[in-house]
């Protein structure tokens, strides 16, 4: 099974972890030479569903931020939920550098390290928020019928 691409990795970590966690994600990630060609924007999204009836609707609009990054002319792209230009910035800058294939291994490396300890905290952010959901969860075969 072909592992899965570090920037998608740090996408699923994103709907969980803080501004914060991809600071230095970002900042390894610039020391190969990576830049910004487009600053981190937000925008909105509207999101469309359907319903039981096989119908669409229109749910309402969700905040995102895009940014895009490039290295040796190949460019990094990333979309995040929320007002959140660290997280965009951070994921543009390891698309950008995974696009470009093996020239930069080590940096690869690095980031790949610092991606496993941020899937590690979202891993116990979101064991801990189960435990309280189950923790409200109603036993029915513990009610007495009658």
């Amino acid at each position: 099974m072909e592992e899965k691409k570090l920037a998608f990795r740090l996408q699923k970590t994103a709907q969980i972890l803080g501004e914060k966690a991809f600071a230095g994600v970002k900042k390894t990630a610039m020391k190969t030479g990576v830049r910004l060609v487009k600053e981190p924007e937000s925008g909105l999204l509207m999101t469309v569903l359907k319903d039981t009836f096989d119908t669409e609707f229109f749910l309402g609009e969700v905040l995102v931020s895009e940014a895009t990054a490039e290295l040796n002319g190949i460019k990094g792209y990333a979309m995040v939920t929320g007002d959140c230009p660290v997280k965009a910035q951070a994921i543009a800058c390891v698309e950008a550098i995974e696009n470009n294939g093996d020239k930069y291994t080590a940096a690869a490396k690095e980031i790949k390290k610092e991606v496993e300890i941020l899937e590690k905290q979202a891993d116990m952010i979101t064991k801990e928020e189960f435990g309280f959901i189950s923790s409200t969860r109603v036993k029915f075969e513990s009610m007495r019928k009658g």
